[in-house]
């Protein structure tokens, strides 16, 4: 008989039409040692907001898989923010620390750093992620996303700054998909103001990208009447010690079909890998 079983750590919920102000979030969540967790949904830090302000206030998740099997279909995600309906960040700060390590994951999506705003705004605010996954071996399809932003529906992010470091240490993935760093800003959309600094890292001695496998150190998608404008942006990848086969690499890639004017610096690096029927786009656009 299959179980879902629904594991929340943290959950913030701010209800429709509130303002939260001057207020501190810290939050320390823990799965481990030895845990196994199937056909589930964890959740470790959330913080949801519908149609609500929150202003100079501070939150700070720290967020720790260790030595785990994760299998059948789970869902992981570690610190979430989603702003809808017309909400509001402003003057405030994010701290999101998130790491797995030790661990096993068969047919699993896991999440880090996810910020999605739909109809909203983040404006004066600091975001800064720390995403590491050291010691993984994966079987089957899996997900993996170290830090996604997608901004939607007219949103608009201005006078922020996002520093983003994701790092990944001794890796086994097949027929699987990984995304150390992805921007997305659609349908109207806009970006002014906003300095990112995006790390990613790959790094150790035992990688592995195996058949069918999609790996993406860091990119940026401005599509459907969404804009840039003033904003500087700094993309640093890094791959080393890698073997991949049959498989997909992307790094410091951009997607570009409407107006932008940016400082965009792209730094990518990849030595002493291994490539076997590979297609790599680096610094592509």
């Amino acid at each position: 008989m299959k179980r879902l079983i629904i594991l929340i750590l943290l959950f913030s919920w701010v209800e429709a039409g509130s303002t939260v102000t001057n207020s501190v979030i810290e939050e320390n969540n823990y799965i481990g040692q030895d845990s196994y967790i199937d056909e589930s949904i964890v959740e470790q830090g959330k913080v949801q907001i519908i149609n609500s302000l929150i202003s100079d206030s501070d939150f700070k998740f720290n967020n720790e898989i260790n030595a785990s099997n994760i299998e059948g279909n789970s869902f992981v995600r570690q610190s979430v923010i989603v702003l809808e309906n017309n909400s509001k960040i402003k003057n405030s700060t994010f701290q999101l620390s998130n790491s797995i390590k030790d661990s096993i994951i068969t047919n699993t999506e896991i999440n880090q750093s996810i910020i999605n705003l739909d109809s909203s705004i983040i404006e004066t605010t600091t975001i800064k992620t720390n995403n590491s996954i050291k010691d993984l071996t994966t079987g089957g399809k899996n997900y993996i996303i170290q830090a996604g932003i997608s901004m939607l529906n007219s949103s608009n992010m201005k006078k922020s700054t996002l520093t983003l470091n994701n790092s990944i240490e001794n890796l086994y993935l097949n027929d699987g998909f990984i995304s150390q760093s992805e921007i997305t800003i659609l349908d109207n959309s806009a970006m002014d103001n906003v300095v990112i600094n995006n790390t990613n890292k790959i790094t150790g001695t035992r990688n592995r990208v195996y058949q069918n496998s999609y790996l993406i150190q860091g990119k940026i998608e401005v599509l459907n009447g969404a804009t840039l404008s003033n904003n500087t942006i700094t993309l640093d990848s890094t791959a080393t010690d890698i073997e991949l086969k049959n498989s997909r690499v992307e790094m410091c890639g951009q997607s570009f079909t409407s107006d932008y004017s940016e400082d965009i610096t792209k730094t990518c690096t990849n030595g002493r890998s291994k490539y076997s029927n590979v297609t790599v786009i680096i610094a592509g656009s």
